[in-house]
């Protein structure tokens, strides 16, 4: 019994030819898979606090950043006596002189007494309520 030697060999490492990877065609048809991305916190926050929103103020709309809309309403609510506003308020205070100490320059106690007294005759000019 004799082979016919015109159809290649089957066996390991030899495939038959009609399931062999065919020209022209990948092997992994799909790729690989997409990697879904990842969001960075601190840029997404930067974002959505930098968007521009409409705000009331005095009677007339203003379109403001979330972030300056936010520091507006809680300083309102710390200068009409919520106690969390205010110490709020104090710890952001706080956190701006410690991060631009270098840059501002120290204000005298004539200087500070000055703007004490204007603040206090414009808090009385508008009833404020401010006791002093």
């Amino acid at each position: 019994m004799s082979r016919n030697n015109d159809q290649p060999p089957v066996g390991y490492k030899n495939p038959p030819q009609h399931s062999r990877f065919q020209k022209g065609r990948s092997g992994n048809p799909s790729g690989r898979r997409k990697v879904k991305p990842q969001l960075n916190l601190a840029d997404e926050f930067a974002k959505l606090m930098s968007e521009p929103i409409q705000m009331m103020k005095k009677g007339k709309l203003r379109t403001v950043s979330v972030l300056e809309a936010f520091l507006q309403k809680t300083t309102e609510a710390a200068l009409k006596g919520d106690a969390a506003a205010r110490k709020d308020v104090i710890k952001l205070l706080g956190l701006m002189t410690s991060v631009s100490e270098a840059a501002t320059p120290e204000i005298t106690s004539e200087e500070e007494a000055q703007l004490i007294a204007r603040f206090l005759a414009r808090e009385r000019r508008s009833g404020g309520g401010w006791d002093a």
